[in-house]
């Protein structure tokens, strides 16, 4: 009985995404429809959603995601993604290292559609290689994603450990393999088979490239240093880096205001939000330990379970935030409460993100594929071996190392 009910949650919660209703309401809707299957009472839902709005762990969720929105909308601004393009144009001698490389600098500051700045330099270099508009997709949209298992400002991330109250660095250790795996499987398939070659023009001005380019990546570079180096909270990280670009951009104090006040989203802090209450009602409706008591967490069903929840979700919303949202509250007693076993919550969030990866809400690929002029399903099959790779890879390491 407790899985048709919640199987009835996730089918409205699907179907309200599929008629493109906001995701706050959505989880809101959920919140609201896990109290009343669940027979929690008025008071003890109150309770709960007010605990879950107001604790430590989601005002820092909400001032991250809200701070790197910030972040990214001033570089862009003051032309730091310029800079970075034009200086690795002198500093890489071989054109097919150019190829993935702005694709991947740039994909290490979240923003909608990012993929967009490292297009019209793909779009420069690659004019020797004679790729179709399918491979430019595949190559500028890949390599831009394969830090979203280990960058701690991509607020998939943030979110995953904010639900088990566990340290990014701790997820960031775990999950660096499949970064790397990631890396691999793109090089592989995309480089092995393209022509080398070599750019005809010596770069006079190394250092001066090299300068340029630490320049427009310096509020990354502290954010790296102040959080890993000096064990700096996240949020402090990013707030300290925001406000020194803040202080040496050269734009009028009103143009600063302007932006910032444009950046703070009350829709995507609404989101957050939302999130963090549904995964705080299904827990205190003592969901967890009925559906534990309902499965059986080491059969192959569990497996079936936490791919195809966050994969579905993910095709169909195109978000990291959506998975993440909707299904690892309900995953929770399968991967474990509230000490997760990391590969096997690694394997659930990749399961989510290859949905997205083929997904057309994705604005990343849709963009890519729109200025390319490539053909969307033919983008998608190009991926599809290696999206199989890291759903393998991450599956053999939750079998592998099951208690890790």
């Amino acid at each position: 009985m407790i899985l048709i009910k919640l199987a009835i949650i996730i089918l409205i919660l699907l179907t309200l995404i599929r008629l493109k209703i906001d995701l706050g309401i959505t989880m809101c809707t959920g919140s609201i429809l896990a109290g009343i299957f669940f027979r929690m009472k008025p008071l003890s839902f109150v309770n709960s959603v007010i605990e879950a709005a107001t604790e430590k762990s989601t005002l820092d969720l909400v001032g991250i995601v809200l701070l790197v929105i910030i972040l990214g909308n001033l570089m862009s601004k003051k032309g730091s993604f310029d800079q970075l393009v034009k200086s690795l144009t002198y500093l890489i001698p071989y054109e097919r290292v150019v190829l993935f490389l702005p694709s991947s600098l740039i994909g290490l500051l979240p923003m909608p559609g990012g993929a967009l700045f490292s297009a019209p330099m793909l779009e420069a270099t690659s004019k020797k290689f004679n790729l179709s508009p399918e491979y430019k997709t595949l190559i500028n949209f890949w390599f831009r994603h394969i830090w979203e298992y280990v960058w701690p400002l991509y607020p998939g991330l943030i979110m995953t450990a904010s639900m088990w109250q566990i340290p990014v660095k701790k997820i960031i250790y775990s999950w660096f393999p499949m970064t790397v795996a990631s890396f691999l499987a793109g090089l592989i398939f995309v480089f092995v088979k393209l022509p080398k070659f070599k750019k005809d023009e010596k770069n006079n001005n190394f250092l001066k490239s090299l300068l340029i380019l630490l320049s427009s990546l310096w509020e990354i570079l502290i954010i790296i240093f102040l959080t890993f180096a000096l064990n700096i909270p996240l949020i402090l990280s990013i707030f300290i880096s925001v406000i020194l670009t803040l202080i040496t951009t050269k734009i009028s104090f009103k143009e600063k205001m302007k932006i910032t006040i444009k950046s703070i989203s009350l829709k995507t802090a609404f989101l957050l939000v939302s999130v963090m209450v549904f995964k705080n009602v299904l827990e205190d409706s003592r969901i967890f330990s009925e559906i534990t008591s309902s499965l059986n967490i080491q059969g192959y069903f569990s497996y079936f379970f936490l791919f195809f929840a966050p994969f579905i979700i993910g095709l169909l919303t195109g978000a990291n935030q959506a998975y993440v949202g909707i299904s690892f509250p309900i995953l929770m007693p399968v991967i474990g409460f509230p000490s997760p076993k990391l590969y096997t919550l690694l394997f659930a969030y990749v399961s989510g993100f290859m949905g997205t990866y083929i997904s057309p809400s994705h604005f990343c690929l849709s963009l890519s594929s729109e200025y390319f002029k490539a053909d969307f399903k033919k983008v998608v099959k190009l991926m599809i071996p290696l999206i199989s790779i890291l759903i393998l890879f991450s599956l053999s390491l939750s079998i592998l190392l099951p208690n890790w």
